[in-house]
């Protein structure tokens, strides 16, 4: 059996991959093809307890042991493969790699990597991490990811973790995985149908694309305009030095209500957030790398590797948004956490309230012979009192 692990890149059509996939996983099935665990979520839970990923230093107890769940679902599938997508193994070691293959074994691991143009990448990138808890401005993002040494800086690091091709393949060489195991899909061009991008991945597959219903909502993981990510950032700045707790409840109010749930869909109102013309030559300079990396490998592609080299309209300027338009973004952001708290505070007043402690006592198993005399008793009485 073949085991497909999509490990990203992040921000390369991932949220819509997966979403057709978890859609579709009963067809999948019918095609041979696993695609483990109730939801994605569920994979997500696997790959962070396999990898020990702690993101913003959290540590959740709640994982642990999820990959052997995960993984004894794959083993004991019977198709002729599984997929695997989570975006947090591009930063899988070679000791981890060898370790996944060892408990995968015997069947064979494929890697797959989606891969999108650099200047689309490096904005979508800032505005997810800003809506992870990051606090460098926009400049200061683009500064660093741009610098002649960008992995001493912060920003660089992040980015290009994330996103050099040649770095993570050499990771999964390293740990194994020969290069005629490997696979890279282009991200189509601006513009395009998103059901290329799963056309060209269903090609990996090695299922029908046609069969696959592809109407799918991928709002949860909304990107941000320019006016509700600097919002956030200056959010984060505040909530970090008042003592926010990302551990407990901040992630849910940052990332999930105020970002995603609130913001999110304020998209096609604001501008957006491009990357400034003044690095395109720099962008065409990395896209050449990043090209040269994969075809050096001889990694098969699906799509066309000049599909990274960014389009001119990919461009923009460097223009911060104005006050009025961060003042329009706040005041949604707010009526938005102000509704998310009514709803909350509403299901707690409509909620049952808790049994007394006489009332645990009443339904606890030592007292089970004491009820079965009583509530034949207590029903009797009752029909006493109401014989109609």
């Amino acid at each position: 059996m073949i085991v497909h692990l999509h490990i990203g890149t992040p921000k390369s059509g991932t949220t819509y991959l997966q979403e057709v996939m978890g859609a579709n996983r009963e067809r999948l099935a019918a095609d041979g093809v696993l695609w483990p665990g109730e939801n994605w979520r569920d994979q997500v839970r696997a790959v962070r307890d396999f990898l020990d990923f702690r993101p913003n230093g959290v540590v959740n107890p709640a994982i642990w042991g999820w990959w052997p769940r995960v993984r004894d679902r794959i083993l004991a599938w019977d198709g002729r493969a599984a997929i695997l997508s989570m975006e947090w193994l591009v930063h899988a070691r070679p000791d981890q790699v060898r370790r996944l293959a060892e408990e995968l074994s015997p069947h064979e691991l494929r890697v797959v990597v989606t891969a999108r143009d650099i200047a689309r990448s490096v904005p979508a990138q800032w505005q997810e991490q800003v809506q992870n808890w990051a606090q460098w401005e926009w400049e200061e993002y683009v500064e660093g990811v741009t610098a002649d040494r960008p992995l001493e800086t912060g920003p660089g690091r992040q980015f290009w973790t994330d996103h050099d091709l040649g770095r993570m393949l050499q990771a999964w060489a390293e740990g194994g995985v020969p290069a005629e195991r490997m696979t890279v899909v282009t991200v189509p061009p601006p513009g395009s149908s998103p059901q290329l991008l799963w056309e060209r991945f269903a090609q990996v597959l090695g299922v029908d694309p046609a069969g696959y219903d592809t109407r799918v909502d991928t709002s949860g993981n909304a990107s941000l305009g320019a006016a509700s990510a600097e919002v956030v950032r200056r959010v984060n700045d505040r909530t970090r030095a008042r003592g926010l707790d990302w551990a407990y409840g901040g992630d849910q109010v940052v990332k999930w209500t105020l970002s995603k749930q609130t913001l999110g869909p304020r998209r096609p109102q604001e501008a957006g957030i491009k990357l400034p013309v003044g690095r395109r030559e720099w962008a065409e300079r990395e896209s050449q790398r990043l090209i040269d990396d994969v075809r050096s490998r001889g990694i098969a592609v699906v799509g066309s590797l000049d599909e990274l080299v960014p389009e001119p309209s990919t461009y923009g300027d460097l223009r911060a948004p104005s006050a009025e338009d961060m003042l329009d973004a706040a005041l949604d952001g707010l009526t938005g956490l102000a509704l998310e708290l009514q709803e909350r505070i509403k299901a707690d007043m409509l909620a049952p309230p808790p049994p007394t402690l006489l009332q645990m006592v009443y339904r606890s198993r030592p007292l089970a012979p004491v009820r079965a005399v009583v509530q034949p008793v207590r029903g009797k009485v009752k029909q006493f009192r109401d014989p109609g």
